[in-house]
C-alpha cells in the first residue's frame, strides 16, 4: 500500500531464511534413501550447501551489526508509529473481520481512504475518508468513528498480533522462551560432542602407542 516504508535489508534477510529452509528440505530429500556407504547422488549436496553459504553468509554480520548498533527510543517510536498511515494495514484487517468485504475490495477501499486523508493533510484515516471511498466504489458498510480510530492505534495493532511469531508481548515472550531452550539444548549438544571428540582422540593415541606409532 502507498503508506508503507519497509526496511529493505531486513526483508531480504527474511527471504534468505526461507531460501535456507528450502535448501535444508532438499538436503534431507537427497539423503532419505541413501544406502550404506557412498552414494553418487550425495555429491549434489555440495552444490546446495555452497549455494546456501554464498547466499546467506552476508546476512549474518549484517544482522549482528544491526542488533549491536540498535538504540530503542520508545517515545520516538510511538510518535512515528502514529504517522504515515502505519495503522492502515491493521485497519484493513479489522474492516475485513467486521464486514463481508472480500480482501481485494477492502484493500482498494483503504488505499482510496489513505489518498483522501493525505489530501486533507491528516496522518490517519477517518470515517469521512472511508465514506467517500465507499461512495466511489458503490459500497455500503457502516463504521463507528471510535472503531476506525481504535483500529489504527499502533498499540492495538501490536497487541492483536498474538499469532506465533507475532509482535504481541505474550507471543514475543513465547518466542524468547523457545529460543532460550533451543540455545540451551545446542550448548549441551556442543559440550557432549566436544567430550566425545576428546575421548576419541585419547583412544586413538592409546592405540598408536600400543602399536608403536609416534604421533
Amino acid at each position: 500500500m502507498p503508506q508503507k516504508r519497509n526496511p529493505g535489508p531486513l526483508e531480504v534477510v527474511r527471504a534468505k531464511a526461507s531460501l535456507a529452509q528450502g535448501i535444508l528440505t532438499s538436503l534431507i530429500s537427497i539423503g532419505k534413501a541413501s544406502m550404506v556407504g557412498y552414494n553418487k547422488d550425495s555429491q549434489w549436496t555440495k552444490y546446495l550447501i555452497m549455494d546456501m553459504i554464498s547466499e546467506c553468509a552476508p546476512a549474518v554480520p549484517m544482522v549482528r551489526e544491526i542488533v549491536e548498533l540498535l538504540e530503542i527510543n520508545q517515545s520516538a517510536m510511538e510518535t512515528q508509529a502514529r504517522k504515515g498511515f502505519i495503522g492502515a494495514t491493521h485497519l484493513l484487517e479489522s474492516i475485513l473481520k467486521h464486514s463481508h468485504l472480500p480482501f481485494r475490495q477492502g484493500k482498494v477501499l483503504v488505499e482510496k481512504a489513505v489518498r483522501f486523508a493525505e489530501e486533507k493533510g491528516r496522518p490517519e484515516i477517518r470515517v469521512a475518508d472511508l465514506s467517500r471511498a465507499m461512495g466511489e466504489m458503490g459500497l455500503k458498510v457502516r463504521f463507528k468513528a471510535r472503531d476506525i480510530a481504535d483500529w489504527q492505534d499502533p498499540l492495538r495493532a501490536v497487541e492483536d498480533g498474538r499469532a506465533v511469531g507475532g509482535p504481541a508481548p505474550s507471543a514475543t515472550q513465547k518466542c524468547i522462551s523457545l529460543l532460550m531452550k533451543r540455545l540451551k539444548d545446542y550448548r549441551t549438544w556442543c559440550r557432549d560432542q566436544s567430550l566425545r571428540i576428546r575421548h576419541s582422540k585419547k583412544e586413538i593415541e592409546s592405540i598408536e602407542r600400543s602399536l608403536g606409532i609416534k604421533s
